[in-house]
């Protein structure tokens, strides 16, 4: 059998599906990272609003990731019609919106990477704190 048009546009839908699934996973780290943060060390209000912006910027994402689910879902149900119907082309409308979903997955995963890496810059910035600071005699005891 021939891997297809077909073939490929359900393969990509469902890694579509296993990525975003993985992204909301780590978004949900990270914001319960900031928060044991935010609470567990002594910050400034500018961390502490930072951390806050992050919370924010992640929420938002998790909106557009739900957002992009419901449309990949969409798309695979307009697939499955295709797919009852051996031997049917294609529509143009049907190729039109999975190129539309591969755009706005890529925009999605690139915004989410910029902020998950600046928000690990942010969580390390703790960690060199921490390091930095000497430790109590007895503090190991």
């Amino acid at each position: 059998m021939i891997y297809g048009l077909f073939q490929y546009y359900g393969d990509e839908l469902s890694s579509w599906n296993r990525i975003v699934k993985f992204h909301k996973e780590e978004s949900d780290k990270l914001i319960r990272q900031i928060t044991v943060v935010v609470r567990q060390q002594v910050i400034s209000t500018a961390h502490e609003n930072e951390g806050e912006s992050f919370i924010d910027q992640f929420m938002v994402q998790h909106q557009e990731f739900d957002h992009i689910t419901n449309q990949i879902i969409s798309q695979q149900q307009r697939l499955e019609r295709i797919g009852s119907f051996p031997g049917q082309v294609i529509e143009y409308s049907v190729c039109s919106k999975q190129d539309s979903l591969r755009s706005k997955m890529q925009s999605i995963e690139r915004n989410f990477t910029r902020t998950k890496y600046t928000c690990s810059i942010f969580l390390s910035s703790f960690l060199n704190d921490q390091l930095s600071t000497p430790l109590k005699s007895g503090a190991l005891n």
